[in-house]
């Protein structure tokens, strides 16, 4: 039913590959540093939340903002729309702290 030569299908992972190389190395380029970022914004975000400081917010807003990008970079729709929810808690704690 279905032929493939092996030529074909040689160059069909050739492709696949260097598709997927070229994604990860752009987003390593431009997106590395917000995830770092982001990454340390959480980290401190929950110790600040353990010191009861009211910095946490301005700081979680950060963390979610950062993070609802790179997930839409990543075509991660579901997870942007979750952060955005976190997004909108943080904005409410910050309002009734």
């Amino acid at each position: 039913m279905f032929k493939f030569s092996n030529k074909k299908l040689n160059n069909f992972k050739l492709l696949s590959f260097n598709n997927v190389y070229i994604f990860v190395s752009d987003y390593l380029k431009v997106n590395i540093y917000y995830e770092i970022i982001a990454v340390l914004a959480g980290i401190v975000s929950v110790w600040l939340a353990k010191k009861e400081n009211v910095w946490l917010y301005p700081v979680g807003i950060i963390n979610v903002v950062l993070w609802i990008y790179l997930c839409w970079v990543g075509k991660l729709y579901g997870q942007s729309v979750i952060n955005f929810f976190f997004f909108l808690m943080n904005g409410y704690g910050w309002y009734n702290w």
